[in-house]
């Protein structure tokens, strides 16, 4: 298993069994004990009965929309057990299956069975559980995944350290009934009843403690996606949904379907209802393991990346909560979010200062920044980062869209420098050769376009050239250098393993590389110094690959020069 970087503090580890099922016996299981500290990021004063819970902590996680990516599942549990090995439950949000064929549900088992995962696995129906529909019964449909959640009804009721947790669903399929529609969601009285009964329940019994509700399909302009046609209508009974829980902003909703991007600045919000509590009650986006989407600026959507896994990571203090969006395919956290006295608050992003070339890193296009102390703010753009030279402070944010307000703001502080790192340009920059490009799109050019979003990609196909590889660039001029920066693709894992890089006078006489070593796999900036050398050709060889694979690709190559003749 690769290494993961644990991204907080876990104060005492519990051994567990691996949950064993099968498809024909599906047993309950127990609820672990023990926790996970969340600190209060929100100072307030506490009421008495929010102290009485403080000692109520602990932890769970949501994913959805498996549909066949079993090897992001599997990830997913294992990789639980590294960050958050106190992980009470795991509940999968719908979509678990392609189609909902048995063999699928199965597999997901299989997979399940042979890895220790958290005791309580939960489920919602999502709308590929009846893609079946073709060739089985609509019983049918529901039957296998009923079998499969261990229940006997679509909705369902849990407790977890006496914390509600409420799922919902669609009881008809629709297209059986109308051949006009297909995912919509009925929901029938006694769902709406029951959803009801339990909001007024727990509220009587504690009006501040959280209640956790989980449906795959999504309200309109909610989260993430929500906002165009595709998603306007999802439930059939969507006013009467509304009209419950308009009353109740305690409620954290988990929505699913849209498979949107936990990176847009619309992940969460605060949805409210005319007529309800002003304060509203909290939806969140739950990401995908499958294929991640974001919206076109068409009204329509569009995929941006099949090898990202993302999903939430829930830590429960008392009556506050912790929500994560947490890239289980990069091993990162994306943003972080917090609900104290139900109010959402956006924590502030993880960056930092690179003081010598002036530039923030771990900034997204989805942060925006101020240089006059947050007066103003300007969108970040990664693909043309700012210049913050001599003595700045900067703050910078996460920014809020829809129902999402802007994040607390993160503060940094660049220092004048003397004798300081140069980017050397590359406006002269030619490509000699390229050992393969998988086409125009991946030409050699894209490793030094300025643009991280493209890339040189090495040929893919069956029978592709396999490593090493290597791309031979003309900088225009004889010059001194004395640091590479190397930026891998943005939307994949990093494929490169082992390099050495060259600089050479005349494109013909290379010598000893003057500097060799392995890739770190991450999206940021990998700044790789070596002594001082003058050339104006340089070569970057990819020797080998780390994820087993026989292509190489490459964002961008970036030169330096200093005023220090040795960077090592």
């Amino acid at each position: 298993m690769r290494e993961i970087k644990i991204p907080w503090n876990v104060h005492s580890l519990i051994g567990k069994n691996s949950m064993k099922k099968s498809i024909l016996a599906l047993t309950a299981t127990a609820v672990l004990a023990g926790g996970l500290p969340l600190s209060s990021a929100v100072n307030a004063e506490e009421s008495k009965s929010e102290q009485n819970n403080q000692n109520k902590s602990f932890s769970f996680n949501v994913a959805s929309d498996i549909q066949g990516d079993l090897r992001d599942f599997e990830d997913t549990l294992k990789d639980i057990q590294v960050i958050n090995p106190t992980s009470k439950a795991l509940i999968v949000n719908g979509d678990i299956t392609n189609n909902g064929d048995p063999a699928q549900y199965q597999a997901v088992l299989d997979v399940i069975n042979r890895n220790e995962n958290p005791q309580n696995m939960w489920y919602t129906p999502g709308n590929h559980e009846f893609y079946s529909w073709r060739t089985v019964s609509e019983q049918e449909q529901f039957q296998r995944f009923l079998n499969f959640a261990d229940r006997d009804k679509v909705y369902d009721k849990k407790e977890l350290s006496g914390y509600p947790f409420l799922f919902l669903g669609t009881e008809k399929y629709m297209h059986y009934h109308d051949e006009t529609m297909y995912d919509e969601v009925n929901m029938s009285d006694a769902q709406l009843k029951f959803l009801k009964e339990n909001l007024e329940y727990y509220t009587k019994k504690d009006k501040k403690k959280p209640i956790f509700l989980f449906s795959h399909h999504v309200l309109k302009d909610s989260v993430s996606g929500t906002d165009i046609p595709l998603y306007s209508n999802d439930y059939l009974q969507e006013e009467q949904l509304l009209n419950i829980l308009k009353d109740y902003p305690q409620v954290v909703l988990f929505t699913s379907h849209t498979h949107q991007d936990l990176n847009n600045a619309d992940w969460a919000g605060k949805k409210v209802v005319e007529g309800g509590d002003e304060r509203g009650f909290t939806v969140v986006n739950t990401g995908a393991m499958q294929t991640l989407y974001t919206n076109n600026g068409t009204g329509g959507e569009m995929a941006i990346n099949s090898s990202n896994n993302q999903s939430l990571q829930v830590f429960v203090d008392g009556n506050d909560v912790k929500i994560q969006a947490y890239d289980f395919g990069q091993n990162r956290v994306i943003k972080e979010l917090v609900i104290h006295n139900n109010k959402l608050t956006q924590l502030a992003p993880n960056v930092k200062v690179d003081d010598k070339r002036d530039r923030i890193v771990g900034a997204t296009k989805q942060m925006e920044y101020s240089i006059d102390r947050k007066q103003t703010w300007i969108d970040y753009d990664p693909t043309n980062p700012p210049v913050f030279s001599g003595n700045q402070t900067v703050w910078i944010h996460h920014k809020g869209e829809m129902n999402l307000e802007d994040g607390l703001a993160q503060r940094v502080k660049f220092t004048e420098k003397i004798g300081g790192i140069t980017q050397i340009s590359n406006d002269d920059w030619k490509l000699v050769s390229a050992d393969s490009s998988h086409s125009s799109d991946y030409s050699g050019e894209k490793a030094f376009d300025g643009d991280i979003s493209t890339m040189w990609h090495t040929p893919w196909n069956t029978g592709a050239p396999n490593f090493p590889h290597e791309i031979v660039i003309d900088t225009g001029k004889s010059q001194e250098v004395n640091e590479l920066g190397f930026i891998a693709r943005q939307n994949a894992s990093n494929d490169i393993q082992d390099y050495e890089f060259f600089v050479s006078e005349d494109g013909v006489n290379w010598g000893e590389p003057v500097a060799k070593g392995t890739l770190a796999d991450t999206k940021e900036e990998i700044l790789i110094p070596f002594n001082k050398k003058t050339g104006r050709y340089i070569k970057f060889k990819a020797l080998n690959s780390r994820i087993g694979q026989p292509w190489a690709t490459i964002a961008e190559l970036i030169l330096y020069t200093s005023a220090n003749s040795d960077r090592n």
